[in-house]
């Protein structure tokens, strides 16, 4: 353990038994644990400030007083229990402490334990009584949303998909249009040729994939009806499910 963290740890952890065999041999270091110790005493005899008894004995009237006095019992604290740092301790401190202490440093936070003053807690009672109860918060009841028929969701899928529809037949009237006046049908028709060819050189150079191909072009209708039974029962579930979570919410409506 090197000089550094001993004087980090001698704030933190005073009766680690690696430090103190490091103060046994370091003599530096053990006196800087001196001068931190004297410094710790000199903190805790000039820091604590009794009470004056003629406070005390106003702040124990006025609480056993009536709730009217409130506005004195404040005034009295603020104005009573405020203490100013002496001039003699400032130059004590600016003597024993040679240079400034880093930020949050252990000193620093040591120094700031040690300057946190607890209240008696009889007083913090007797102070929480006089401050009247807080109103309980009201939290509003939450309105149920409406949510639409199922009409109107349904004429809304049916107005959507007749639209898209259109759309789309306007399109192919729109693309029809634009193929002739650019004449390229003649470039369509050889497209649409090139599968032929391309099955054509498929056959002649593998013979059995003729048999592939039809057991492909056989089984294609009912690939597409499984298909089509598939959307139908997705959708009728779907349908089934809404339903289900509409009926609570529609008898809580109603």
């Amino acid at each position: 353990m090197d000089c550094q963290t001993v004087r980090t740890e001698i704030h933190i952890e005073p009766t680690n038994a690696t430090l103190l065999t490091h103060l046994e041999s370091c003599a530096r270091c053990t006196s800087y644990a001196q001068h931190m110790g004297r410094l710790d005493g000199v903190l805790r005899a000039e820091l604590f400030v009794p009470a004056p008894a003629a406070v005390t004995a106003e702040l124990h009237a006025v609480a056993t007083r009536s709730a009217r006095v409130h506005d004195r019992l404040d005034v009295a604290a603020r104005d009573e229990l405020f203490v100013a740092v002496p001039a003699d301790l400032t130059a004590r401190l600016q003597l024993l402490v040679a240079a400034p202490a880093p930020t949050r440093s252990p000193l620093d936070l040591a120094l700031r334990d040690a300057l946190v003053v607890q209240a008696p807690s009889e007083l913090t009672a007797r102070l929480q009584a006089l401050v009247p109860q807080a109103a309980p918060v009201v939290v509003p009841e939450l309105v149920p949303v409406a949510r639409p028929r199922r009409w109107v969701v349904a004429s809304v899928y049916f107005v959507t998909a007749a639209l898209m529809v259109l759309s789309l037949m306007y399109a192919g009237q729109i693309y029809g249009l634009m193929i002739n006046q650019l004449g390229l049908n003649t470039w369509l028709s050889d497209i649409a040729t090139l599968p032929a060819e391309l099955l054509n050189q498929l056959y002649t150079a593998y013979p059995q994939a003729r048999t592939v191909v039809s057991t492909l072009v056989r089984i294609q209708q009912p690939l597409q009806w499984l298909l089509v039974a598939l959307v139908v029962w997705a959708v009728v579930d779907m349908s089934q499910r809404q339903g289900s979570r509409e009926g609570p919410r529609g008898q809580q409506y109603a």
